[in-house]
C-alpha cells in the first residue's frame, strides 16, 4: 500500500473507488481513497421540537477496506460469526456467487428520554431515560449477478453511561432549553454492556428505467434489538450510484450499518427516496432493560411487538466527493401504556465526503 500522511492514517485508508458504468466486476473493488460520514438524528430536524421517544443520536462511519483491519474494529468476530452461522449458504447468495465484501467501521451514541424532563424522579408511565454509546462494522456481500446483497453487523457498547445526558443538557444549555434531569433513572444507570448481531438479505428489482431503483429487505437481529424486519424501499432521480449502495432499510436509530460509496462516474446526482418496514419485535433493551435492575422499566407483555416505520427524503452528490441527504423517520408505537404510547418522528441529515 502507498505511503499515506498522517490524517488520512487517521481515518483507515481504503475504500472502493467506482470507476466503470454499473455491472462491471472492477467497479466493485474497494480502492482508495475513504468516505466517511456523519449522521445526526434529532426530531428538531423535522420542526417538532417535543424532545422525546428517540431524542437524538450521531455516529461517524468510515468505509472502505482499511475499516476491517483497523485496531478498533471488530470485524473479525463479525465474520467469525459470519462464518458459523454459515450466513451466506442460509441467504442463499452462495447459490449466485459473491463479486465482492465491502466493509464499515461506525462509532455513535443514541439516547431515550421521556416528554417530561425537569422532574428528578423516576416517571412510572413514560418512556424511560436510555442510551448506548456503541462501536460497529458491516460487511455487505454483493452477489455476482449484482441482483442481491447480503448485510451483517455486529454492534458492541455500554447502555447507561451518563455522557448522553452530558451531551443532550450541553446542547440544550446552547439552544436555552430546559435540563433533563432524570438521567440518573436512565436504563442500567452507571454502564453495562451490550451487543447486538443482525443480518438483512436484500433483492434489487429489475426496473425499466435504470434511475428508478426498488429494494425488497428480510432481516434479523439478536441482541439489544431482537426483532425479524420486512421492508420495501424506493430511490428515484438522477442516480450515480450502484444500486446496492442505498441501504436506508438496514438503518435504525442510533446503529445505522451503512456502507457509504462515491458517485461511480464523477457526475453529479439528486434523488428522492421512501420507503416502510414491518418489525416483528421480541426484545427492546432501551425499553425492557437487561440484566441489571433499572428504576423505570417495562416487561415484555407491555412492549409492542409490532412496529411500523415509514421514511421520505432527498438526497444528492457532488462530483466534488460529497454527499448530502435528509431524511424524515415516522415510527409507531413501542409500548402498549401509558405516557409512552405514542408514535414519533425524528429527522435523519448525513453528510459524506469522499477523500
Amino acid at each position: 500500500m502507498r505511503n499515506i500522511t498522517i490524517s488520512k492514517a487517521l481515518i483507515f485508508v481504503v475504500f472502493p473507488l467506482v470507476n466503470s458504468v454499473i455491472g462491471q466486476a472492477d467497479e466493485y473493488r474497494e480502492k482508495e481513497p475513504v468516505t466517511m460520514s456523519l449522521y445526526v438524528d434529532n426530531d428538531l430536524f423535522t420542526g417538532n421540537n417535543k424532545d422525546e421517544d428517540y431524542t437524538g443520536g450521531f455516529a461517524v462511519t468510515f468505509s472502505g477496506e482499511d475499516a476491517s483491519r483497523h485496531p478498533f474494529s471488530i470485524d473479525i468476530p463479525l465474520a467469525w460469526i459470519n462464518n458459523v452461522a454459515r450466513v451466506h449458504d442460509l441467504l442463499g447468495l452462495n447459490d449466485a456467487g459473491v463479486s465482492q465484501t465491502l466493509h464499515s467501521c461506525e462509532i455513535g451514541v443514541a439516547a431515550f428520554t421521556p416528554t417530561e424532563k425537569t422532574d428528578r424522579n423516576p416517571i412510572a408511565d413514560d418512556r424511560p431515560y436510555s442510551s448506548l454509546i456503541y462501536l460497529a462494522n458491516t460487511q455487505q456481500s454483493i452477489s455476482a449477478d449484482l441482483k442481491n446483497a447480503v448485510i451483517t453487523s455486529l454492534s458492541i457498547g455500554i447502555m447507561g453511561l451518563p455522557i448522553a445526558g452530558d451531551i443532550q443538557n450541553g446542547i440544550h444549555s446552547v439552544i436555552g432549553s430546559d435540563r433533563a434531569e432524570g438521567w440518573d433513572n436512565q436504563i442500567s444507570d452507571g454502564g453495562e454492556p451490550t451487543i447486538k448481531y443482525s443480518m438483512a438479505f436484500q433483492q434489487y428489482l429489475d426496473t425499466s428505467n435504470e434511475n428508478i431503483q426498488i429494494t425488497t429487505s428480510t432481516g434479523l437481529s439478536l441482541g439489544y434489538i431482537t426483532e425479524g424486519t420486512v421492508g420495501i424501499s424506493l430511490r428515484t432521480g438522477i442516480i450515480n450510484t450502484p444500486r446496492w449502495s442505498f441501504n436506508v432499510p438496514n438503518s435504525n436509530y442510533g446503529e445505522k450499518s451503512n456502507i457509504t460509496l462515491p458517485t461511480s462516474r464523477s457526475l453529479n446526482e439528486v434523488y428522492f427516496v421512501a420507503g416502510a418496514n414491518i418489525k416483528l419485535r421480541a426484545y427492546n433493551a432501551f425499553i425492557q432493560g437487561q440484566f441489571r435492575d433499572s428504576k423505570v422499566s417495562y416487561s415484555s407483555r407491555e412492549i409492542e411487538n409490532l412496529v411500523y416505520e415509514g421514511w421520505v427524503g432527498l438526497g444528492c452528490e457532488f462530483s466534488s466527493g460529497i454527499r448530502l441527504n435528509y431524511l424524515v423517520r415516522h415510527q409507531s408505537s413501542e409500548l402498549k401504556t401509558g405516557l409512552a404510547d405514542r408514535d414519533f418522528t425524528y429527522g435523519e441529515l448525513v453528510t459524506s465526503y469522499k477523500f
